[in-house]
């Protein structure tokens, strides 16, 4: 099925690609939710998770697994919103 998904998606359906969503928005919100302990930053993170994932779906090969590219590519959130944090946290130092 996860791979009748991906071609779905490398196809452009827009069903395939709701599909994915359906199943794995609440798993990937659960996943960022766990290091970022905000609603708010989990929601974006999962809409950047599904932007990419639709704005790179012609760069997916046979054999890929959608757990991780997803789950690769929500943890590629995460760190950027860490270190989002990290650098506002450096910035504010600085101007003591």
């Amino acid at each position: 099925m996860e791979e009748n998904l991906l071609d779905g998606l490398r196809g452009e359906d827009k069903t395939s690609f709701q599909k994915i969503y359906n199943l794995y928005a609440h798993k990937v919100y659960k996943f960022v939710y766990k290091y970022c302990k905000n609603d708010h930053e989990a929601q974006r993170m999962v809409q950047n998770v599904f932007v990419q994932l639709w704005s790179n779906r012609k760069s997916f090969h046979d054999g890929e697994v959608l757990d991780i590219i997803l789950f690769n590519t929500a943890k590629q959130e995460v760190l950027k919103w860490n270190k989002t944090k990290t650098d506002m946290w450096d910035d504010d130092s600085k101007k003591e």
